[in-house]
């Protein structure tokens, strides 16, 4: 365990690095300032946000699913609920990138 964890901290500190002739994390094809630095960017905020309010919504429509008793005819309840996530979370994703 102890000789990954170094060779991860050697990786992060080789990528990390100005001076390293390796491209610095996240900078690739993008211009390095003169401190070395790069701008690393996050994921879009509004597919974060699509998201958890795609599994809000997920949750909440499962409560009902599940006090309605649909899910005793529904072969295979957990392969189900992460359909049902992933079809909210289009949805909502299309009717905002539309």
């Amino acid at each position: 365990m102890q000789r990954i964890l170094s060779q991860l901290h050697f990786i992060r500190t080789a990528l990390l690095d100005p001076q390293s002739p390796l491209e610095p994390l996240g900078c690739a094809g993008r211009r390095i300032s003169r401190s070395g630095s790069c701008r690393v960017t996050l994921p879009s905020s509004t597919i974060v946000l699509l998201f958890v309010a795609g599994a809000a919504l997920t949750w909440v429509l499962d409560r009902v699913i599940a006090y309605t008793g649909v899910y005793s005819v529904v072969w295979h309840p957990s392969l189900f609920r992460a359909s049902l996530l992933v079809c909210v979370c289009g949805v909502l994703g299309l009717a905002v990138y539309r």
